[in-house]
């Protein structure tokens, strides 16, 4: 939570979106995360990992397939017509979540966002659905969040960092790893439970 809010704050602050765009995600990230859980006990982890791997496949090939437009950085706004995939995430990301940040950034490339625009709108996005529904909750375990707290927000600030001075092309294969790696995590997780 703390460390998608810093990075979320660098990026606002370096102007990669606008605030009146990050809001809009509010009530899409909440109502989606608290469906999300209301389907908590409709579906086996199975079931939901299956899912996570068509989802997951679907948006690394379609990342391949269609070519985001270039966007011009200070004129890109979040389109209307995403916001049923973003809903849509945020429902999987309250019942499940692996997987959720990486659907979130392929949905922003294919709409045009630069990758600092898409990470900026990931980590609000996930900001706003992990921490109000865990603070509303008193899901918060604060005599170990500190520790993660911590190491999230220095793991978070060092790739901000790393991510302004390395090109689209690298940010991509790095991204493009993590979704292979995480496909076979869960292959394995479905093969081997």
């Amino acid at each position: 939570m703390f460390s998608s809010f810093s990075s979320f704050y660098i990026l606002f602050k370096k102007k990669q979106l606008k605030l009146k765009d990050a809001l809009q995600l509010i009530p899409l990230s909440l109502f989606g995360g608290f469906c999300g859980g209301l389907l908590a006990n409709s579906f086996s982890e199975k079931a939901m990992n299956l899912l996570a791997i068509c989802l997951l496949t679907v948006a690394l090939i379609m990342n391949f397939i269609k070519k985001p437009k270039p966007s011009d950085e200070s004129d890109w706004h979040l389109p209307k017509k995403v916001y049923p995939s973003l809903f849509g995430i945020s429902v999987y990301d309250g019942r499940f979540g692996p997987g959720q940040a990486t659907m979130l950034m392929y949905t922003f490339f294919i709409n045009g966002a630069t990758y600092l625009q898409a990470l900026a709108f990931t980590r609000f996005q996930t900001f706003t659905a992990a921490f109000i529904t865990y603070f509303l909750s008193g899901n918060i375990a604060w005599e170990i969040a500190i520790y993660y707290t911590t190491g999230s927000l220095i793991g978070s600030q060092l790739a901000l960092r790393v991510a302004q001075k390395i090109s689209t092309r690298q940010l991509k294969f790095i991204l493009h790893s993590v979704t292979i790696a995480l496909l076979i995590q869960l292959v394995i997780r479905v093969a081997f439970p």
